[in-house]
C-alpha cells in the first residue's frame, strides 16, 4: 500500500510539473475539430478567388510560374543556399522572401498557403496554413490578428497549435506599411512571435532587405531574394499560355536588353502576353508596347472594354475618375494599409459631389473587386497590385 501511495504521489508531482506540456500534447492531438474541414475549404476557396484577382483579358487561366530564390547573406560560414521556394520551404523553417513588385512575392505566398490546405485535407495530421496580408492588421496586433482569422476554433486549440509548430504562417507585404513607428512596433511582434513560437513555421515577405529578425542569440531569420525569371523559364512559360502567334511577336523583340527585362519580371510576362494577342487580333502594326506605362495603362483598358461589352452600364471615364481619386488619397495617407468600406465610400463621396452624381459606389466597388483592380478583406478594401495603385495615382495627378 505504502508503495502504490509512493507512485500515485509520484505521478500527482508529475503531472502538475508539466501540466502545461501535457495540456499542448492533449490539444494538439485534437486535429479532428468539428471546423477544421470547413476552414480548409475556405482556404482553397480563397486561392481560386486569389487566382482570379490578376484577371486575363481572355478569361483562360495560366500555368504557375515556378519561382527560384538565393539567400541574400547569412551570418554562418557556409554557401549560400538557393533553388525553388518550394524546395527551400522544406529546408529552412523560416525565412524572408523579398523582391521588387510584380516579382511573385504574393503569388507565392498563396500558392503555398493552398499546397498547405490540399495536403490539411488529405491528411488531417499536416500543418494548417494561415496566409496574413500586414496591410489589413488594422489597430490589431499579430498575435490577435492570428487569433482573430482563427476564431473559430477554441484560442487553447490555436494556442496549442502555434506551440506545437501544426500552423504554417504565411505573412505577406511587410513593406505595405509605411509608418515608421508602426513599423518597428510590427517588427517587435514579429520577433516575439518567433520567440514564442519557435516550431511554426514561417514565411514572410517584403520589397526591403533591412528588416532584421533573429532565430536565436547567434542566428538571423534567413533572407532570401526572388531571382527575376531566366530566357529558358520565358520560353516555357510562352509555350504553355501564349497562342504560337503571340510567343513569335514577344520572340522576335527578344534581342533587345530592355524588353527581355520586363519579361522576366513575372506579373510584366502575363500583362503583355494579353496585350499583344488583343493587338495581333486587332491588327495593330506593332504588336509589343513600347515602355512598361503603356503596357499597364493598355492592360487595365482592355479590361475596361471586356467590362464595357458585359455591361452597359459600365463607364470607364467614371470607374478611372473614382479609382485615381482613391489611390490619391491613399498617397495622402502616406498607407498603403486597407480602407475600410465606410471610409472608402467616405472618400469617393467626395469625388461624386464634385462631378460625378450619377455614379453608384456599391457598383464602383463590385466592379472594382470583381475585375481585380480593389481587393475586399472583411469589409476592408485595397488596391490588389502596388503596380496598379501606382497607375491610378498617375492618373489622379492628370485629372
Amino acid at each position: 500500500m505504502q508503495n502504490r501511495n509512493s507512485v500515485l504521489v509520484v505521478m500527482v508531482y508529475a503531472t502538475l510539473k508539466h501540466y502545461e506540456a501535457l495540456q499542448q500534447v492533449i490539444a494538439s492531438r485534437k486535429i479532428k475539430h468539428p471546423d477544421v474541414e470547413s476552414y480548409i475549404t475556405e482556404m482553397i476557396e480563397n486561392f481560386k478567388r486569389w487566382e482570379q484577382l490578376f484577371v486575363n483579358i481572355h478569361a483562360e487561366k495560366t500555368e504557375k510560374i515556378e519561382l527560384f530564390a538565393r539567400e541574400e547573406f547569412d551570418d554562418q560560414d557556409r554557401k549560400l543556399r538557393s533553388g525553388s521556394i518550394e524546395n527551400l520551404r522544406q529546408e529552412v523553417a523560416k525565412f524572408m522572401l523579398v523582391g521588387d513588385a510584380g516579382m511573385g512575392k504574393t503569388t507565392t505566398l498563396q500558392y503555398l498557403a493552398y499546397e498547405d490546405a490540399v495536403s490539411c485535407r488529405e491528411n488531417s495530421e499536416h500543418s494548417m496554413p494561415l496566409y496574413l496580408e500586414f496591410k489589413l492588421l488594422g489597430n490589431m496586433t499579430l498575435r490577435d490578428k492570428i487569433f482573430e482569422e482563427l476564431r473559430r476554433f477554441p484560442s487553447d486549440f490555436i494556442e496549442a497549435r502555434l506551440q506545437n509548430g501544426k500552423i504554417n504562417l504565411f505573412l505577406d507585404g511587410l513593406n505595405e506599411l509605411t509608418d515608421n513607428k508602426k513599423i518597428t512596433e510590427v517588427e517587435r511582434q514579429i520577433q516575439d512571435l518567433i520567440n514564442h513560437y519557435p516550431e511554426i513555421r514561417l514565411i514572410i515577405s517584403s520589397r526591403a532587405t533591412n528588416h532584421k529578425f533573429t532565430l536565436s542569440e547567434d542566428e538571423r531569420l534567413p533572407v532570401f531574394g526572388l531571382n527575376k525569371m531566366q530566357n529558358q523559364q520565358i520560353e516555357d512559360f510562352l509555350a504553355k499560355n501564349a497562342t504560337d502567334s503571340v510567343a513569335e511577336a514577344i520572340q522576335a523583340e527578344m534581342d533587345d536588353v530592355d524588353f527581355v527585362d520586363w519579361l522576366r519580371i513575372p506579373m510584366l510576362l502575363k500583362m503583355i502576353i494579353e496585350v499583344v494577342e488583343y493587338r495581333l487580333e486587332t491588327s495593330e502594326d506593332d504588336p509589343i508596347p513600347e515602355n512598361t506605362t503603356e503596357l499597364i495603362a493598355e492592360f487595365i483598358e482592355k479590361l475596361y472594354l471586356r467590362e464595357s461589352e458585359r455591361d452597359s452600364r459600365f463607364s470607364d471615364n467614371t470607374f478611372e475618375a473614382l479609382a485615381a481619386h482613391l489611390a490619391m488619397r491613399i498617397l495622402e495617407r502616406n498607407s498603403h494599409e486597407a480602407i475600410a468600406r465606410s471610409e472608402v465610400v467616405r472618400i469617393l463621396t467626395e469625388k461624386v459631389m464634385s462631378g460625378f452624381p450619377n455614379a453608384d459606389l456599391d457598383y464602383f466597388l463590385r466592379v472594382a473587386t470583381e475585375i481585380g483592380i480593389l481587393i475586399v478583406h472583411k469589409n476592408n478594401y485595397s488596391f490588389a497590385h502596388e503596380n496598379y495603385l501606382d497607375f491610378y495615382q498617375a492618373k489622379g495627378f492628370k485629372i
